[in-house]
């Protein structure tokens, strides 16, 4: 099984592929986990992709694609699949990692959390005042703003190949975990 999961910025996306790791006993992968741990480790591709992340900008495909092969074919030699949270991000990293997944997989899915800007920023002032990490204003709008304008291409993308699941990622974590289930066994079927 494969699975993306998408979603702007404090949707929620990654609580939910934890959920969904812990119930179909695959690994959950983050891309943004796999970008820090390049630069972290002092890679080229690290130095190349910093200031890009420090700006709130996202990582060109090419260098997405390059540390997700790797995750991705270790996912599958050890574990028949994986959960890729924050991926794809821009246009050109879904066409790129398409002919990955078609080696691996003859059925996967993506799905997207949609939630407004307007709750996604009262959440990431949520998390803050409960002590989570602080994020700069104008990097999480920064982030929201670059997200909006790329998704639709996305979004169609997948819809036209019929591997999107779209949920509202507004009610509680319970509910939307209970309709990615449903909505994701219906998709199988």
């Amino acid at each position: 099984m494969l699975l993306f999961v998408i979603g702007p910025s404090a949707s929620g996306k990654g609580t939910q592929a934890n959920l969904l790791a812990d119930k179909y006993k695959i690994p959950h992968l983050s891309v943004g986990e796999l970008l820090r741990k390049e630069i972290e480790k002092g890679t080229e591709l690290g130095k190349l992709i910093d200031p890009i992340i420090r700006e709130g900008k996202f990582v060109p495909g090419h260098a997405t694609t390059h540390v997700l092969n790797e995750a991705i074919e270790e996912a599958f030699k050890t574990n028949h699949g994986c959960i890729i949270d924050g991926f794809p991000r821009l246009y050109d990293q879904a066409l790129q990692i398409q002919s990955l997944v078609d080696r691996h997989t003859d059925g996967f899915k993506v799905i997207h959390y949609r939630l407004s800007v307007e709750e996604c920023i009262r959440r990431q002032k949520e998390r803050e005042a409960n002590g989570g990490k602080r994020t700069d204003d104008a990097m999480l709008a920064q982030r929201l703003k670059s997200y909006e304008e790329d998704i639709e291409q996305i979004l169609e993308y997948y819809r036209d190949i019929d591997a999107l699941i779209e949920v509202d990622a507004s009610p509680g974590v319970e509910e939307i975990f209970e309709d990615t289930c449903r909505r994701l066994t219906d998709s199988f079927r």
